[in-house]
């Protein structure tokens, strides 16, 4: 059996920047931009695989780890990421 590991809250990169600030107690500066500017600035530069790594998602599904081992998250991402900043 292959068991993931996650806290069970996917967060986009927006986020995962806003949490951070958070945790540093600044104000994010962050702006959105069309995912199609977005890509075609990557293309231009050479930096494709980035932009994917960036927009793209990475979920884990845990429904077979819980099942299983009855196992909940024990901590969350808002404040490992603080623990982490910190």
């Amino acid at each position: 059996n292959i068991f993931l590991a996650s806290d069970g809250d996917d967060l986009s990169t927006p986020e995962m920047i806003d949490l951070i600030a958070k945790a540093l107690d600044k104000k994010a500066r962050t702006f959105a931009l069309p995912l199609a500017l977005l890509r075609i600035i990557a293309t231009v530069f050479g930096r494709s695989s980035d932009f994917v790594k960036l927009t793209g998602s990475l979920t884990v599904d845990l429904s077979h780890t819980v099942e299983t081992l009855n196992w909940q998250p024990p901590f969350s991402t808002a404040l490992e990421v603080a623990a982490a900043v910190r």
